[in-house]
């Protein structure tokens, strides 16, 4: 049956082969069953990442965590597009919110202490 789940687990495959155009077409199709489907945003979320489109990619993940505030990765990603933006304060507060979410998750950690680092040479 055509499921959101088995429409996204087969964009998943199509990303580990760095076929990108082919995971967005199954992830399309995945929220067209259902838009709200967690996963298929998150996938989207980090096709946009991947390809620059940070503004969308934001609003993405942005629209996951007034889904489900918990999901994780999602402070994460966040995190990665507001320091590569050079916003080092919301980069932070967004590891920070990740690492509440998902204690054991070491990028996370390495991300905040690397911009801790940073906020604190640039205040000296």
């Amino acid at each position: 049956p055509v499921t959101p789940y088995r429409m996204n687990r087969i964009a998943v495959e199509h990303l580990r082969e760095n076929r990108i155009d082919r995971a967005e077409s199954f992830i399309s199709k995945a929220l067209d069953l259902n838009k709200n489907y967690i996963p298929a945003l998150f996938n989207l979320g980090y096709i946009d990442l991947k390809r620059n489109k940070t503004d969308r990619a934001i609003a993405i993940f942005n629209r996951i965590l007034a889904i489900n505030p918990l999901w994780p990765g999602v402070h994460f990603n966040l995190g990665r597009i507001y320091e590569k933006d050079g916003n080092f304060g919301q980069a932070a507060l967004h590891y920070g919110r990740e690492i509440e979410i998902n204690p054991g998750f070491k990028p996370a950690r390495e991300s905040l202490q690397r911009i801790r680092k940073v906020q604190k040479y640039r205040t000296n």
